[in-house]
């Protein structure tokens, strides 16, 4: 099976189907870094399972990336996309991705506490493909925050470009807030999580929520 892309927008996906000798025009109601990728493999599983294959494609319209990848929120103003993206080649991967599209891209996202430390610096790194960066708490665990911004701010070469506010929640009402139209605001690194554990305790935080809820001006 095959897919060429045709025309790609923030969240749809037109192109040609070509499977098993035949040809489909499709349009999905899906965009985002390996998208393609992982439809050929739904689809040629669909088309070779005991399903009606008609069935299937009439259904694409349907199709939904799952919670917390590559989310896309838009109140006709405001770009919002959360993504679960929390290594730095994922983060780097979602920005290339995102830059395509908007003409200023702010990205939050912070590093989980007594994880992984070595990875923290080349986060910071692979930020530099936004325009602005908000450095912020992701679940910080038994760690100062603090200290974790530290270490990412180490592979950021241009700090004229990061903001560090260390409470998630003001940090995305602060990216949202001073975001203009036709910019995004790309939340990244904890996507369909709905607790953040802080110095042992785990306080509900799910960040689509809190965006909606800035959206809404509820913040």
């Amino acid at each position: 099976a095959s897919f060429e892309v045709i025309n790609q927008k923030p969240n749809t996906t037109e192109g040609k189907l070509t499977i098993d000798g035949q040809r489909y025009n499709l349009r999905l109601p899906i965009s985002g870094p390996g998208v393609v990728e992982n439809f050929l493999i739904a689809i040629t599983n669909a088309y070779f399972s005991s399903e009606s294959f008609s069935s299937t494609l009439e259904n694409i319209d349907k199709l939904t990336n799952p919670e917390g990848r590559y989310q896309c929120i838009n109140d006709g103003i405001k770009n919002i996309i959360i993504d679960y993206a929390h290594t730095p080649k994922a983060l780097e991967t979602l920005l290339k991705f995102s830059k395509k599209y908007y003409r200023k891209v702010t990205v939050v996202f912070g590093c989980g506490g007594n994880r992984d430390t070595s990875k923290r610096e080349l986060m910071g790194n692979s930020a530099e493909l936004a325009d602005a960066i908000i450095l912020t708490s992701d679940n910080p665990r038994d760690e100062n925050p603090e200290n974790i911004i530290e270490a990412i701010l180490k592979g950021i070469n241009d700090k004229e470009i990061v903001s560090v506010v260390v409470n998630r929640r003001e940090a995305i009402e602060k990216a949202i807030k001073e975001a203009e139209e036709g910019e995004l605001v790309v939340i990244a690194g904890r996507g369909h999580e709905y607790l953040q554990e802080i110095d042992g305790n785990f306080i509900e935080l799910k960040d689509i929520d809190v965006a909606n809820e800035v959206l809404k001006g509820k913040e």
